[in-house]
Order: C-alpha cells, then sequence, then structure tokens
C-alpha cells in the first residue's frame, strides 16, 4: 500500500453529510491518480459543502481526495456564484474628492468587494500560495488576462488561504488606479479587474478553477435620432460620435448591472412642423426658465420622432444646440418628472443633447430620468452639477445606492 498521506485531485463529489460512511471499489493501491481504489472507506467530510475536503481510509492510513478546493467568497467567506462591479459608495472623501488612503479595506469602504478562497491541505503550513484570476467579457475590450495574487494561509497549518480583498471595474481609469493598498494594474495582486456585464470571472489554482458571472439585472433601451440643421443638411453630431459616449454609459451603469441598450441611430431632417424652425442653431426647450413646461418646439421634435407616452423606452435626440429661456449655452436637457408639471407627463422620457465632448454628461442625463431626481452634492456623483471632462477615479461617474435603488425600480429598466 502507498504511503502517500494525499491521494490528489482526483474529481468533483457531491454533497456528503459529515459522518456517514461511504465505500468505493478501486482498481489500484499504487496509483495516486487513479479515480477509484479499492477497499475505500468514507470516513468523514471536513466540509459539508461542494467545495469539501474527503477523508477516506487505506487499512490504518488515511487518505484525502481533494473536491473543487476553490471559490469566491465575501466578507463572512461565504460563496458567491456572481459577482458585481463595485460602486465605490464609500470610497470617496469630498471637498476635494480623493480616495480614501484606506480603500478598499476599511469596513465600509466596499460592499462589493469579494475574495479568492482556497482549500489545501497539501499545501498545510506554507504560509502562501499563488492562485491566479481573469475576465471574460462579450467581445474583447473588458477582458482581463488571467494575473497571478498571493493567498496567505488563514491559520497556521490550516490549510485554508485567502487572498486581499478584490473589487471588479467597468472602465480602464479605475482598472489603472493604485494607492498603497493596490498594486499596479497585471501585476501580482492585482486587486482591480475590469469586466462587463454578461462577463465571467474565472480563479484558478493547481488544475482547479472557479467561475462566477457578473449577471445583467436590468436593460434599458434608447432610441436615438441626429437631427440636421435644415432638410438635406448637416447632422448635429456624428454616428461616430454618439457610439462612442454611449459606450461610456454602458460602462457607468455597469456599477448597477443595467445593460443599456442603443436600439438604433437614425439621422433626421427637422420635422415637417410649424412649432420646429432649427436656423437658429437651438431647440427652445423652455419658453420660460424653470417653469417645467415643455416648449413647443421640443414637443414638436417628439411628436415626430420620439415615443411620446409610453414607458417602452426613451429617445434621444442629438441638436446644434438648445435653449432654455433666455440661456442658449445649455448643452444637455432631460425632460424628467421630478422637474417638469404634470401637464408635461405625455412627454417625459426624452433627452436633448449637444455635440459636448464630456464623458460623462449623456449618462448624466439619463440618470436624471432613472433616478427622478436632481443633482447631487457628492463630487464623484454621475449627477454632480458639473461633470467631469476626463476620466479618473474621481470622475463624476458613481451611482450611489438610493440611485440605484430607483433605476432599478423604475418602468424603463425592464427585468427578466
Amino acid at each position: 500500500m502507498s504511503s502517500s498521506p494525499h491521494i490528489g485531485l482526483v474529481g468533483t463529489l457531491g454533497d456528503y453529510a459529515p459522518g456517514t460512511q461511504y465505500t468505493e471499489t478501486f482498481p489500484t493501491m499504487d496509483d495516486p491518480d487513479a479515480t477509484n481504489w479499492p477497499g475505500c472507506t468514507f470516513l468523514t467530510s471536513e466540509m459539508p459543502t461542494s467545495n469539501q475536503t474527503v477523508k477516506y481510509s487505506f487499512n490504518t492510513t488515511s487518505y484525502y481526495h481533494f473536491a473543487s478546493a476553490i471559490e469566491f467568497v465575501d466578507d463572512n467567506e461565504s460563496p458567491l456564484s456572481n459577482l458585481k462591479v463595485s460602486q465605490w459608495v464609500y470610497a470617496f472623501e469630498n471637498n476635494p474628492c480623493s480616495v480614501k488612503a484606506a480603500f478598499p479595506d476599511a469596513s465600509d469602504d466596499e460592499t462589493d468587494r469579494f475574495y479568492v478562497k482556497v482549500r489545501s491541505p497539501e499545501d498545510e503550513g506554507a504560509g502562501t500560495i499563488t492562485a491566479a484570476i481573469g475576465t471574460d467579457s462579450p467581445g474583447t475590450a473588458y477582458d482581463d488576462s488571467a494575473t497571478n495574487l498571493e493567498l496567505t494561509e488563514t491559520a497556521t497549518n490550516s490549510g485554508v488561504f485567502l487572498s486581499e480583498s478584490l473589487i471588479l471595474v467597468s472602465n480602464e481609469a479605475d482598472d489603472n488606479f493604485t494607492n498603497a493598498n493596490i498594486v499596479a494594474d497585471d501585476t501580482l495582486g492585482d486587486r482591480t479587474h475590469i469586466v462587463a456585464l454578461g462577463g465571467t470571472v474565472t480563479a484558478a489554482y493547481q488544475g482547479n478553477k472557479v467561475e462566477a458571472g457578473v449577471p445583467v439585472l436590468g436593460a434599458v433601451t434608447v432610441n436615438i435620432v441626429i437631427l440636421r440643421d435644415e432638410v438635406g443638411g448637416t447632422p448635429a453630431v456624428s454616428t461616430n460620435f454618439v457610439e462612442q459616449k454611449w459606450a461610456l454609459v454602458s460602462e457607468n451603469y455597469a456599477q448597477v448591472g443595467v445593460d443599456v441598450i442603443v436600439a438604433g441611430i437614425s439621422t433626421e431632417d427637422p420635422p415637417d412642423d410649424e412649432r420646429v424652425d432649427l436656423s437658429d442653431g437651438n431647440v427652445l426647450v423652455e419658453t420660460n426658465a424653470l417653469s417645467g413646461i415643455l416648449a413647443a418646439e421640443a414637443k414638436g421634435i417628439i411628436d415626430a420622432y420620439g415615443t411620446a407616452g409610453t414607458n417602452v423606452d426613451i429617445h434621444v435626440f442629438y441638436v446644434n444646440g438648445i435653449k432654455r429661456g433666455d440661456n442658449d449655452g445649455i448643452v444637455g436637457c432631460a425632460v424628467a418628472d421630478y422637474y417638469h408639471r404634470s401637464s408635461e407627463d405625455s412627454y417625459i422620457y426624452n433627452i436633448f443633447l449637444t455635440d459636448y465632448d464630456n464623458p460623462f454628461m449623456t449618462g448624466h442625463e439619463l440618470l436624471h430620468l432613472l433616478a427622478d431626481e436632481y443633482h447631487s452634492a457628492r463630487q464623484e456623483n454621475l449627477l454632480y452639477e458639473t461633470p467631469s471632462s476626463t476620466d479618473s477615479e474621481t470622475a463624476t461617474k458613481r451611482i450611489d445606492w438610493i440611485q440605484s435603488s430607483k433605476v432599478m425600480g423604475n418602468d424603463h429598466v425592464k427585468k427578466d
């Protein structure tokens, strides 16, 4: 009989109750990789889960048969089958906005963090082991190649190893973020991993691996109309400009699990409507500023190309300029319920935008609709009054928990 104390990694077992005895038939006694050994009696399951270490007896010598020994866990070391993109809700100090020095390790800094946990009796007493983690998303833009991470033994000779906390992100700026706790991207111990909704996260150690999904929790559909300045004239923006801005919106809304679907982009002449005259370069959205009454010109455009009075989708109109009262410097306007009077209810859930080249203005105006609220005082929030002009970890792109709840409760966000 072999004197080795371990059989090795030989397969996946089902859920066995601790203390129950099982008998298996094995062909040989000298092959440590055999899936069957003669005369082996199951003694006990040290953990009654699908990720368990199972102990067998061979005459007077005990052997271990390892099932899947790696998993994703939360702060309480409870297994996770799905993960989510981090919202960084409590990550910031304001005035000026900065990431807390302890992020993401302080107890309240990051509730979306997770860990990789490995049970490996063969490594008892090793102190540390090295596993790997990577992501795979639809397409290739949001894939994160496998990166090594060090796991530390939770107690002396425990054979249980745990990584530092990890977070998923949806954009390159967050993926590249470093501080005293977070090392450079794609180096040993990288703690930020980029992913898109619908992607998977995989961790692996010595041939064992675990996968977790990053599920879509809801979807919102937008239809986009680019208006020309006159019949047969010049479009307000290019299709490429629009596609780039809405790709950034998808990144923004990944943190709440909402897939933003652009159903179509069309370029149209101004509608043949006496209320609409774009020759002055502007769409009038309010005759009297702060009145909460949508101007006739804006209504004419929505009547022609929108879906007034439904909760099926949202229409977004790109125009050369937007005017509110005497102010013709407006770069975005959401026809939102919280702002407009009840008399305008059949026109809400539409947006007017210009060629203003800002990475967060589009998602900002969409959040006015979906969260149905005004500006936020938080400098990192997507509804901060002045959207950031460039992306960084402190840019105006975060959606807080209250806003998330409102978004998920909005009729325009469809859940399976």
